[in-house]
């Protein structure tokens, strides 16, 4: 019987969740191992709010699985990027730890300053300590505990899960206190993740419960265009909400099901909980700029994705010696996929620096920008004909990166890249009805087919 191969990060809590798992499937009969694999975000210890992207802590542990040079990973499942890969299925694992963040610092001391590097956190802190000065903390859960014991900082904030399963104890003189903060979606939840074909591995070792409320807590991250810049907290266990965009709290308590809960932190979103509601059938961040104007006209905006997006990148397109000196790019799903995966494979987007790069519509370009690379022209009309008719002429030196049945492919012919695909969204959202008497905007003609 050959060895099961599982990838993990190498800090003491990665390989201790690592272990656990190693366990349960030994328990199975089926031999493990482990493999250490460092991730960009063990390589890159800047504030992620510096960092674009994210997924710090998963890509080269996925780009492993899907080269087959592993067979399954473990997570922190809070680490898991909001867009997934079509052959990465996950599954939540075991119990969830104590879902809630700890202060740590010195007993009965004044609290001058506080490190984490969470925008959550540091947006739950001011209100609490509105005198203190938040600053950046990266590093493992030991490493952190030892930079408070140093004295670099009055205090620091953990999650409380890290902090148990790795045992670790305050010395004399510092102490830890529970904070009642809606913690991160996910959080002290393990998530085990494997190509398609072990899959029926996963189904062996898997919480069923649990992995539904992790897909549901995911779920709500996405719909705000998630990733761990996002000031979000959400519990579906106790069905808590709060977000914090722009200096304006939002929070939701509820003790309905979930779908009324979904329905409350929609309205709260909104603004606007007694106008007339329009249903936009794309996430909220995807559609943010329709909403404003809806809003803006006195009318309430509901999201209902009904489509859903996941990578579908293999590690040979990684190659970027084949690119032809013409990049086209018509959708920021695709920047963010390919960009991610090139920073995680290289450390770096040299290789796209001399490229010509060509977008559609302003949130591919600023997707583009946000990465420090600009765009030679855009159609900011998201004109898919303008941009071929101009392109013509270049058509051979052309690589098109993105969606294989976008309307660029089919005006151009050029060497392709397929990145994502567009699949009917997850279960979660489809079971949840718009209010009678709402107006649907179907933003696509895929939507259309789902919901009827």
């Amino acid at each position: 019987m050959s060895v099961l191969k599982i990838g993990t990060r190498g800090s003491d809590l990665a390989l201790y969740q690592a272990n656990l798992v190693k366990n349960s499937i030994e328990q199975l009969g089926y031999p493990c191992e482990i493999v250490i694999i460092k991730t960009s975000g063990d390589i890159d210890q800047r504030d992620f709010k510096a960092i674009a992207g994210d997924g710090f802590f998963t890509k080269e542990i996925e780009r492993q699985l899907l080269a087959a040079d592993i067979d399954i990973a473990v997570h922190s499942c809070k680490d898991l990027p909001s867009l997934t890969h079509r052959d990465l299925p996950w599954v939540a694992y075991s119990e969830r730890e104590e879902a809630c963040d700890i202060l740590l610092s010195k007993t009965d001391a004044a609290i001058k300053t506080i490190g984490t590097s969470s925008p959550r956190r540091k947006f739950q802190l001011q209100s609490q300590f509105p005198n203190a000065e938040i600053l950046p903390l990266r590093g493992n859960v030991p490493t952190r505990v030892k930079k408070l014991i140093d004295g670099n900082y009055d205090a620091i904030v953990l999650a409380k899960a890290g902090f148990k399963r790795l045992q670790l104890e305050l010395p004399e003189g510092y102490q830890s206190k529970d904070l009642d903060f809606v913690t991160s979606p996910c959080q002290g939840i393990l998530a085990v993740q494997s190509h398609q074909k072990h899959f029926w591995l996963l189904e062996k070792i898997a919480n069923p419960e649990l992995s539904l409320l992790a897909y549901g807590e995911k779920e709500v991250l996405r719909l705000l265009g998630g990733g761990c810049h996002l000031a979000v907290g959400i519990d579906l266990k106790k069905l808590k909400f709060s977000f914090y965009e722009n200096g304006k709290s939002y929070e939701v308590s509820s003790s309905t099901d979930v779908y009324d809960f979904y329905t409350e932190i929609l309205s709260t979103l909104s603004d606007n909980h007694t106008s007339p509601r329009v249903i936009l059938t794309h996430t909220l961040s995807h559609q943010l700029k329709v909403a404003k104007l809806f809003k803006k006209n006195g009318l309430g905006v509901t999201p209902w994705p009904l489509m859903d997006v996941q990578s579908v990148l293999l590690p040979k397109d990684l190659d970027t010696s084949k690119l032809k000196p013409n990049l086209v790019f018509t959708s920021q799903h695709a920047v963010k996929i390919y960009f991610m995966e090139l920073l995680s494979t290289y450390g770096n987007l040299d290789a796209l620096q001399k490229k010509s790069i060509y977008t559609i519509g302003k949130a591919t370009r600023k997707a583009i920008e946000s990465f420090g690379l600009s765009v030679t022209a855009d159609s900011k009309t998201a004109d898919s004909t303008t941009l071929a008719n101009t392109l013509k002429e270049l058509q051979d030196s052309i690589t098109y990166i993105g969606n294989k049945d976008s309307a660029f492919r089919e005006k151009l012919k050029t060497d392709f890249i397929e990145i994502y695909q567009t699949i009917p969204t997850s279960p979660f959202w489809r079971g949840w009805q718009p209010a009678a008497g709402s107006s649907i905007v179907f933003c696509s003609p895929s939507t259309v087919k789902v919901a009827v």
